[in-house]
């Protein structure tokens, strides 16, 4: 093989590198920007059959100037537009409210979703100092859920790419315009 070819061979190899590093960088960054809206602080596991009496779903400390949401995971949408109503509150250590919502659950509610199930907002609150209580929860109506779900507790969070895909990025643009130089047959050399 002459040497031509060999640098047409090798800057080919170098353009399918860069270009897939460069694309699956950039794929992987708009998903996680898609589903990176909230951070998951907290996850609590509760029947959804067996809702009668109040219950405490777990302890959350917080710090403080920190806006939280509360979350009612569940596999799919059966619970919409049933006989079911889900209540929640958080309270502080001395057993005061601070915060309590009561919810219905139908179509028009703001959700979203991933590969664990549908979210459905109960409510957000914004702690201005730091706090430790407790979430607690009940349920009424006559819809009894074939399933369990999972009370989440999230946090917004900005979109910053993580110092690895950046990396992975550039060196993707690197080897990318590297094959081209080589395909161009341009020496930038001194």
């Amino acid at each position: 093989m002459t040497a031509r070819g060999k640098k047409i061979i090798s800057g080919i190899i170098l353009l399918i590198i860069g270009g897939t590093m460069l694309i699956t960088s950039l794929v992987f960054g708009i998903m996680e920007f898609i589903n990176g809206k909230y951070a998951i602080l907290y996850s609590f596991p509760i029947s959804l059959s067996t809702l009668v009496h109040e219950k405490t779903a777990g302890i959350v400390a917080v710090p403080s100037r920190t806006l939280l949401s509360i979350w009612l995971r569940v596999p799919d949408c059966r619970i919409e537009n049933r006989d079911f109503q889900l209540a929640v509150r958080i309270i502080d250590s001395k057993s005061q409210d601070i915060i309590a919502w009561k919810n219905i659950f139908s179509s028009n509610m703001i959700r979203n979703n991933d590969a664990e199930g549908q979210y459905y907002l109960l409510g957000m609150h914004y702690f201005n100092k730091n706090f430790l209580g407790e979430i607690q929860y009940y349920g009424k109506g006559s819809w009894v859920a074939p399933y369990n779900g999972t009370l989440v507790v999230r946090e917004p969070r900005t979109f910053s790419m993580p110092l690895k895909k950046i990396i992975f990025l550039a060196a993707g643009i690197v080897l990318l315009a590297g094959g081209l130089v080589v395909l161009t047959g341009r020496n930038y050399s001194a």
